[in-house]
């Protein structure tokens, strides 16, 4: 039997709401992707979410990744306790993992993923870098970098017109490691690793990767990805850098390098988005890291660089307040002042239809609360997670939200009191179905001075040897206002994970989605017909939001109308029904999609001469990518070629588009097998 609620909560002393879902046995663990549901991690990814150094006597064995930033606002680790036994117990290894945030002192620290064991280098030495790498004979023009899923480093899109690689160096962060390494777990290889493996397997690239340490069953993280016809990583990196018949666009000459980092599969696993900044953030500080020591060899501070990151999830401040986006921003700043030609290059989502976006008015409140709908399909097999926003520095005494469940099921409305904000208490309350736990709902401070309430809510799927599940149905978010109402041009925000199937990973997600429970306050005739509750507007990627990134919306290119899914900025409805452009918004649009009975854009799949279609903001920002990196080999301005829009008073239309036009990259003309 499940107890109502965990007996202690070691994690959630040193960590957040999430930390204490994804970990706790009682909560959501046995829901949670593999490396965690197992219960026998011991090696653990974490943050540093402040400025400041990590300590030093703590007994532990603490891995900084090679950082390009030497006074980091928010620092990446990896830590493992040498002399713990080994965990034969959920229990003994949550005492563990306390015991290690424990001794690291005052924080705050973030947990992360864990991390296989076998990815952990016996000797870590980062100042190790470059070792082997084969230095071209004249300096590069400009470096792309890529960071994604499933890698096909070997791949012959990525060779010099010579037959040499233009992999400078590749990040494998969940392959197991070798006995030295320069990175604190996972494998590198560099450009004259992968030409020798080239010449000893030439065509027969499945035996390469498995040599290389890029597939490995016995590593969920790792896995067989690269065996597969096509990955994410394979079709992004083919778009921004591959050359090739089937990328037909302008080619990437030989002096411009490329530095990847795969992602463990956990990126795409977990619908959190908990665990995976220390990863994400790890692999930009390498790749700027790397860049710059190639710079060195040549005799030069930073060469150009374009940095592709087609990743991102929906829930967030959407304020550019994310640890990731933080430290993100302050990178770019920085390396800036030494070399204006640094772009980071993101998507805008994907999420526009798909009902996970809802913004509540102070005029929704007409009736004393404010109801919204959350739908859970059935057979959903992950946990589903729902976040609600209040603004910044706003006075959340006495506010209350109430999660209700479909009738007929047997569980109590579970109330959550808020609390004051800015008293940095985090606040629990658990969802129960009798005596099992189903949910979880919490509300803390973030950044900005927002207050943040987040719902945690298991799979709906009945799960191998659990005996609990969430009822599908419409469940209820009811709103009560406390002592400090919305003011007329604030909002509360509210946000669901993206939790739909990564197929390649099998995860057997199904989306919940918001649905609006009460007609709008107001009615405006046309064209000020009033925004729904639940909206498009709004649903930007999550991560995307640092000023410096360029983030990058989807074009359909037959119509020159945005894509029907691309991610859309922030519009706030005033009371007389005018609309205005909020936040941050889409930097450019590019061509996402060639045509309505042609959507996607073609690129590699995982081994040469196969090729593949992918459909989505990721494919414009790469395309995007390969224009900035050419127009840096050619010394031109990163937008040199794109066309600023013409301005519109249509603000539906301006919240969909960036304020730069990129034309097409690749060609519309049919060839292979498109």
């Amino acid at each position: 039997m499940y107890a109502k609620r965990p007996t202690s909560d070691p994690i959630a002393d040193h960590a957040g709401p999430y930390e204490r879902w994804i970990f706790s046995q009682e909560l959501g663990r046995p829901f949670s992707f593999p490396a965690i549901a197992s219960g026998i991690s011991t090696h653990f990814t974490a943050l540093l979410d402040r400025p400041g150094d990590l300590p030093t006597k703590t007994g532990l064995d603490i891995r900084i990744p090679p950082l390009w930033t030497t006074d980091p606002l928010v620092t990446p680790f990896a830590m493992h306790d040498p002399v713990a036994m080994r965990v034969h117990t959920v229990q003994s290894q949550d005492a563990m993992l306390s015991d290690m945030l424990a001794r690291l002192g005052k924080g705050p620290y973030r947990v992360n993923m864990p991390v296989a064991a076998e990815t952990w280098p016996a000797d870590y030495d980062p100042d190790a870098a470059l070792d082997g790498w084969q230095p071209p004979q004249t300096c590069p023009r400009a470096i792309v970098g890529v960071i994604d899923d499933g890698i096909p480093f070997a791949h012959r899109a990525f060779l010099k017109s010579d037959g040499t690689t233009r992999m400078a160096c590749c990040w494998l962060q969940a392959a197991r490691a070798d006995g030295h390494a320069a990175i604190p777990f996972g494998r590198e290889l560099t450009n004259a690793q992968i030409d020798a493996l080239r010449l000893q397997y030439g065509t027969d690239e499945p035996a390469l990767y498995r040599t290389a340490g890029a597939v490995e069953a016995a590593l969920p993280e790792l896995g067989s990805i690269l065996m597969n016809h096509m990955t994410h990583g394979s079709h992004i990196m083919g778009l921004a850098a591959g050359n090739g018949p089937q990328m037909a666009a302008e080619p990437l000459p030989d002096d411009i390098l490329l530095i990847a980092v795969q992602l463990p599969n956990t990126i795409a696993w977990d619908t959190s988005g908990f665990g995976k900044e220390t990863t994400m953030l790890s692999a930009v500080e390498y790749v700027f890291h790397r860049a710059r020591a190639i710079a060195a060899y040549y005799g030069q501070d930073e060469l150009p660089l374009a940095l592709n990151f087609s990743y991102g999830w929906s829930a967030s401040g959407h304020d550019g307040g994310t640890a990731f986006e933080t430290a993100v921003e302050n990178l770019l700043t920085e390396r800036r002042k030494i070399q204006p030609a640094t772009a980071l290059v993101m998507p805008t989502g994907n999420n526009f239809e798909d009902d996970m976006h809802g913004r509540i008015m102070a005029r929704d409140f007409a009736a004393g609360h404010h109801e919204i709908g959350w739908h859970h399909p059935p057979d959903d097999r992950t946990s589903s997670y729902l976040e609600l926003w209040f603004p910044p520095a706003f006075d959340t005494t006495g506010w209350e939200i109430t999660l209700v469940p479909p009738s007929g099921t047997g569980i109590a409305p579970t109330t959550l009191d808020i609390g004051p904000n800015g008293n940095g208490q985090t606040v629990y309350r658990e969802v129960e179905l009798g005596s099992r736990n189903i949910g979880q709902l919490s509300a803390d401070d973030q950044r900005h001075g927002r207050r943040r309430f987040i719902a945690a809510l298991i799979p709906t799927a009945q799960r191998p040897g659990q005996r609990r599940r969430t009822p599908s149905g419409g469940w209820t978010l009811r709103i009560k206002p406390g002592a400090t109402p919305l003011a007329p041009d604030q909002s509360l925000d509210i946000w669901l994970q993206r939790d739909d199937d990564p197929v390649q990973l099998a995860t057997g997600g199904r989306q919940s989605r918001l649905v609006p429970l009460t007609p709008p306050a107001v009615i405006w005739k046309k064209p000020k017909e009033p925004l729904p509750t639940v909206r498009g507007f709004g649903s930007l990627n999550g991560i995307g939001n640092s000023p410096s990134t360029i983030r990058v919306a989807g074009r359909v290119q037959t119509t020159d109308r945005p894509a029907a899914y691309s991610g859309a900025r922030q519009l706030r409805q005033d009371d007389d029904g005018t609309l205005t452009l909020t936040g941050v918004g889409p930097t450019v649009d590019a061509i996402s999609d060639q045509g309505p009975f042609r959507p996607g854009l073609p690129s590699i799949g995982t081994l040469s001469g196969c090729s593949a279609r992918i459909i989505g903001t990721s494919a414009a920002s790469a395309a995007v990518t390969r224009m900035i990196a050419l127009n840096m080999a050619a010394g031109d301005q990163i937008q040199a070629g794109m066309k600023k829009h013409p301005k519109t008073d249509d603000m539906r239309e301006a919240a969909r588009r960036g304020d730069v036009k990129v034309p097409p990259v690749c060609s519309t003309r049919k060839i292979g097998s498109f």
